[in-house]
């Protein structure tokens, strides 16, 4: 069966592929760890979506250069044949702010809030 990402250039390098099961967006998302032991995000979504992508990459890559700590911009393209457009990103490790918020005082939360503000 062939993945609808194998024709990403550079995806040989890549040695093992996960779904993620998180996150608000209708794009399909993936953990990627390569053979070199990097650590990336794919996210693909539907070819019809190129062009709100492709802006939304060109803001990462704007943001990117602030030193905001975040997912870098790696790569961006289409991939399964033309049926999807894929962004690569670095991965981050963290934990969901869905999960951890709860857990703050509501002071941090603010805090929280007015730091992301700032950002």
């Amino acid at each position: 069966m062939i993945k609808e990402w194998e024709d990403i250039l550079g995806s040989t390098s890549w040695l093992s592929v996960s779904l993620i099961h998180k996150g608000w967006s209708k794009d399909k998302k993936y953990r990627i760890l390569t053979k070199s032991g990097e650590q990336l995000l794919l996210r693909l979504s539907d070819i019809a979506t190129y062009t709100h992508k492709k802006k939304e990459y060109e803001i990462i890559k704007k943001y990117a250069t602030t030193g905001i700590a975040m997912s870098m911009p790696v790569d961006f393209g289409m991939c399964n044949n033309g049926q999807n457009v894929y962004m690569l990103l670095t991965w981050v490790e963290g934990r969901d702010l869905e999960e951890v918020l709860p857990t703050l005082t509501k002071q941090q939360q603010y805090l929280l809030g007015r730091q992301a503000g700032t950002i």
